[in-house]
């Protein structure tokens, strides 16, 4: 009998070892975070944001390291809580909202369009983090005059930030993140110079 109730113990002891080992690691969700808030004011500044884009490689829940300027990476197990491009043009909208002190900052199109002299149209070319622990940004963006679709301005720039500390996806986040950041510094420098009515 004993016998028995040994032979039991270690059939249900190895399919527990066994299931444990079938299991896939936990995935982690990750997510872009704006500037911390300020105070905003009723400023004189009423942008539309829209359409923001991102390239087609990062259109998709994973997150993408760079092995080099041909190869891509995918992390199954580490992903975007949600789809990034959505998260991106929030934080941007969000960003401007602080730097341009407005609460009219708007996501382009709205139900309201008439009151939204201007618009600014944004495009992500390369958003992702290397293997050296350097993230990039390539961005492109318009600003213009509503409704005369006047183009004020052009231009497009690539961040650079190096990932604090040691590599791993958490912190390549944290760097996209900073690259976003210094993005949205530009736009705001840009709507300051161009925008003016």
């Amino acid at each position: 009998m004993k016998k028995i109730q040994k032979f039991i113990v270690i059939i249900i002891s190895m399919s527990f070892l066994l299931w444990g080992c079938g299991r896939s690691p936990n995935s982690t969700f990750y997510t872009l975070s704006p500037l911390p808030n300020t105070p905003l004011e009723k400023g004189s500044y009423v942008v539309g944001v829209g359409p923001v884009s991102i390239a087609d490689y990062l259109n998709q829940p994973s997150l993408v390291v760079r092995v080099n300027e041909q190869q891509l990476r995918l992390d199954e197990f580490h992903r975007w809580a949600g789809p990034l491009r959505d998260n991106v043009k929030d934080v941007l909208i969000m960003n401007l909202q602080v730097l341009l002190h407005s609460q009219s900052i708007i996501s382009y199109p709205s139900r309201d369009m008439r009151r939204v002299p201007l618009q600014l149209i944004v495009r992500i070319e390369e958003f992702d983090t290397d293997l050296q622990g350097v993230s990039r940004l390539r961005a492109s963006w318009q600003l213009y005059r509503r409704p005369s679709q006047k183009l004020l301005f052009a231009n497009s720039k690539v961040f650079y930030e190096k990932v604090e500390g040691t590599l791993t996806p958490g912190h390549g986040v944290a760097a996209m993140n900073r690259n976003l950041n210094k993005l949205t510094q530009y736009l705001a420098q840009d709507i300051r110079q161009h925008g003016r009515s």
